[in-house]
């Protein structure tokens, strides 16, 4: 955002600076307004950790570089030559040798290099006719024939291969084989040598399809890994069968001498949407297996995903995204080790290339490598495009890069410092990347979440069902975040009782570490409570059985939960019409075992209201409860919010003392609460004139008289309601989607003190968005705020929508307890088995008349996203030229 606003600031100001003292005192001020603006990432610098590019070839006509580097940090590099072949040269650490044609290891066909043991370069070529060749040498020098063995048919019909050397010098080679005879079926294979890599063993069958006769070498791809100890050695293979559109997995677990049947990692059967899963790369990091593919329709439109698992295969985690926010599909892509440490991911297109690690818990932030798509030629001044990357470790730790230009055509070698891998995982954004919860071929509804004691996310959905009729389908889905690290596999927990279900809301119980969850079943309203304890949740079995806690006589609406300082389950619905409408709780002091009967809080009838509904209740450290909740009208047969009402209660509902109107115009969103410090916030969304506002008021007396908020302003327009939410200094957090051009999409983010202060956005950068909903946000104990996010993109791959439930995050600061006045201590929470009736509207407890109140409004800074910098360096790029033109007019006056 930093380059954005510093053009639009400063562009104007080389055709207008003259040498008048005035002009320049002006100008200079506004320059330093542009520059506070500014991100302090857009103002900080990498340190220069590539080396100065090496033309290795300096013939041009040369391409299909490869590349590998010894035991002794000589580096190798073969490619072709447009008139000489095949070429040769070796970097021994000091200098590069003379390029020199070579007719070994192969005479045309560039080979793809392995090291192995005791310093050996293991060759393997594919020439035209699809026939697989090896050599081996062990020389400093592999530009002499005479150092390679004798070459070696492996396969023929091959369409692609890959090796992998292990602990004991054996070489293991996996191979797709497209061509079929009576007793060899096209499929994938494996071959393994000796000790010392002088013989190869007979073929293993690992799978056959007799698809694979179709695939050529775009299209088939089949990958090899290896770990272990000296003589405990593990195999592992992974390929994908495109027809079938599937990827499968197979081990060996005594260093390739058994293999067990071959799983299928990614299914059809199992997908949301048909996609292809394709370049699938496999990789390992100490006992962990790790799976990167591409997902989409190759050549036009695919995500990137992952899987890994912990016990050498035998389980895998659900398939995730990972570079969701990196728009385009990569071309190419590579996984390696690094140190033992890390693994590196290099993923890349015409137009960038991507480094990304993995430290075995999750995925780094991204960095981008403009030296890997572009290097500057000396000699004649330019910049030239690279292509046919590779990459390799050194024994130094080093990253090695060696290419092809597109212009001039010839080999360019390159290396990168790698200390600073370490710092990819403090990403420069407070945000976290974005990940997938889960993804569906139908519209996500209903979504609520909750955090436990020891800070991990649950979160809750529904999926749509008849979408005429508006009603969800009738199952409850649960998936978690566990240890801020990876979220689980989606199951499902509980089904409805009649033909739907809706209306999720969750809690926890901090005394228990309990989850508490209530919800609407069908159409006659009925209220159920289930409960686990939150360390089982991902077992569906685990939770108790639904307990209905509704009244039977009437239809429930809008159920929510909370417990109270004294862990009281307190659950707050609505019954909108009819005779017994109005607000109702029901209380459990047993955890949920037992409820008290459903108590009508509020009386619609004695209140005048026909109907009433959307109940939030939030209870206070001193029992008192504060309650907004909306009257509703019937217009063209469907109900609409037209009243948004505030109540309190200084004796849990008994009786209440305030019943007050804060709005008079369509409220479709409202949240009240109360923070950590005593602070009473109530908020709501309405649609005034077409236009829609945020607006919040908070009381530091318990409800007794309220204050509001100066007004700001929102950059673009306002996708779906806020989420606000408070942590554990009394602070509240609003986060809204704010949409401030075509196809961007920001997660705005406000903080609240004693005023509303911006703070860094999030740009929702995935491809194809068509649809966002409203967030969900919570804070863990630990201090973590996270945002769920339903999201809806076009899928071009399948030619329909795809749904994603997506998360980010941030780690808040931590801040000391924010002081307000002290409130009385906790009083009795008996509930009340007969309540007071309610004044009526029209006396004492009449709402009041509706004073002008101003919306919540958010004022940009320096932490907004990259288009709203570009506008606001346009503001001040008007400014400069205004004052300019102005300065000008008043120096002609004079004149």
């Amino acid at each position: 955002m930093g380059k954005q606003i510093i053009q639009g600031c400063f562009m104007p100001i080389t055709h207008t600076l003259k040498e008048n003292l005035m002009l320049k005192n002006i100008l200079i001020f506004l320059m330093m307004i542009c520059l506070a603006l500014l991100p302090r990432d857009a103002l900080a610098q990498d340190e220069n950790i590539w080396s100065n590019p090496i033309n290795v070839s300096v013939s041009g006509s040369s391409s299909s570089p490869s590349f590998v580097i010894d035991s002794k940090g000589n580096t190798h590099i073969f490619w072709l030559d447009e008139f000489d072949d095949l070429m040769y040269a070796r970097f021994d650490g000091t200098s590069w040798s003379t390029p020199q044609p070579v007719n070994s290891p192969s005479e045309v066909f560039v080979p793809k290099l392995y090291l192995g043991a005791n310093n050996q370069i293991h060759a393997f070529w594919v020439d035209d006719e699809g026939n697989l060749y090896y050599r081996w040498s062990n020389s400093d020098n592999l530009g002499n024939s005479g150092v390679w063995s004798a070459p070696v048919l492996i396969s023929d019909g091959v369409a692609a291969f890959d090796a992998v050397t292990d602990t004991d010098g054996v070489v293991h080679l996996a191979y797709a084989l497209t061509i079929e005879s009576e007793n060899r079926p096209a499929g994938v294979y494996y071959r393994k040598t000796n000790l010392n890599a002088s013989t190869w063993q007979q073929p293993v069958r690992i799978y056959t399809s007799r698809y694979f006769r179709s695939l050529n070498s775009d299209t088939a791809n089949v990958q090899i890994s290896a770990t272990g100890n000296e003589g405990a050695n593990q195999v592992f293979l992974a390929w994908e069968n495109r027809p079938l559109k599937a990827l499968f997995f197979a081990r060996s677990l005594n260093g390739g001498n058994d293999w067990e049947p071959p799983i299928e990692i990614v299914s059809q059967l199992t997908r949301p949407s048909p996609t292809t899963p394709y370049n699938v790369q496999i990789a390992n990091l100490s006992d962990q297996v790790l799976l990167v593919y591409q997902d989409g329709q190759p050549g036009l439109s695919c995500s990137q995903s992952f899987q890994y698992s912990e016990d050498g295969g035998a389980n895998w985690s659900e398939p995730r995204r990972i570079l969701e926010e990196v728009p385009g599909c990569a071309t190419t892509s590579e996984l390696l080790n690094y140190q033992n440490q890390y693994l590196l991911l290099m993923t890349g297109n015409r137009d960038q290339i991507l480094l990304t690690a993995w430290n075995g818990l999750r995925w780094s932030e991204s960095r981008q490598q403009s030296e890997m798509i572009q290097t500057y030629d000396a000699d004649s001044r330019t910049f030239l495009t690279l292509t046919n990357q590779q990459i390799s470790i050194d024994s130094d730790g080093l990253l090695n890069l060696v290419a092809s230009d597109l212009e001039r055509k010839d080999i360019w070698w390159k290396e990168r410092k790698m200390n600073d891998i370490g710092d990819w995982f403090q990403e420069g954004s407070l945000w976290k990347p974005i990940e997938t919860i889960n993804n569906s071929d139908i519209r996500f509804t209903s979504i609520t979440a909750t955090t436990d004691t020891a800070g991990w996310v649950h979160v809750f959905w529904n999926l749509a069902g008849d979408e005429e009729l508006g009603l969800p389908q009738n199952t409850i889905y649960y998936s978690r975040w566990e240890n801020q690290r990876v979220w689980s596999n989606r199951i499902a927990i509980q089904r409805a009782f009649n033909s739907y279900l809706d209306q999720l809301s969750a809690s926890i119980d901090p005394a228990t570490n309990k989850l508490l969850l209530v919800w609407k079943d069908g159409l006659e309203g009925e209220i159920y409570f289930s409960a686990v304890p939150a360390n089982q949740a991902v077992i569906a079995s685990s939770w108790t059985p639904p307990i209905k806690i509704s009244s039977p006589s009437q239809v429930g609406d809008s159920p929510s939960i909370l417990v109270d300082p004294n862990g009281v389950i307190v659950v707050v619905y609505a019954v909108p019409i009819n005779e017994g409408r109005g607000i109702y709780l029901t209380t459990s002091k047993d955890g949920g075992v037992t409820w008290s009967e459903p108590v009508k809080v509020l009386d619609g009838a004695t209140l005048k209201i026909e109907m009433m509904n959307d109940p939030q209740l939030s209870i206070g450290s001193d029992l008192q409860y504060h309650l907004l909740w909306k009257r509703y009208k019937f217009n063209a047969s469907r109900s609409q919010p037209v009243e948004l009402y505030y109540s309190r209660s200084t004796d849990q509902g008994r009786t209440w003392v305030e019943i007050s109107q804060l709005s008079n115009l369509p409220v479709f969103w409202s949240r009240i609460l109360v923070s950590a410090n005593g602070t009473i916030h109530r908020f709501w969304q309405e649609s005034n004139n077409g236009q829609v506002e945020v607006w919040h008021e908070y009381s530091f007396n318990n409800g007794q008289s309220w204050e509001r908020i100066k007004p700001f302003s929102l950059f673009g327009e306002k996708i779906g309601a806020p989420a606000v939410i408070e942590d554990s200094s009394g602070r509240v957090h609003l986060l809204q989607i704010i949409k401030p051009a075509e196809n961007l999409y920001t997660l705005q983010h406000l903080i609240w003190e004693t005023n509303w202060m911006n703070q860094q956005a999030k740009d929702i950068t995935i491809d194809s968005i068509s649809a966002l909903g409203s967030p969900n946000a919570l804070v863990t104990e630990n201090g973590y705020l996270g945002v769920i996010i339903p999201v809806e993109i076009f899928n071009s791959a399948v030619n329909q929508p795809e749904y994603r439930l997506i998360f980010t995050g941030q780690t808040l600061d931590d801040l000391p307890l924010i002081e307000t006045p002290d409130s009385s201590p906790p009083t009795s929470n008996d509930f009340p088995s007969i309540p007071s009736e309610p004044a009526s509207p029209t006396e004492q407890n009449a709402p009041p008349m509706i004073e002008p109140t101003k919306p919540i409004n958010v004022t940009p800074t320096a932490s907004l996203s990259p288009t709203i910098g570009i506008l606001i360096g346009m503001f001040f790029s008007i400014l400069v030229i205004a004052g300019v033109l102005v300065f000008r007019f008043l120096n002609k006056l004079n004149t």
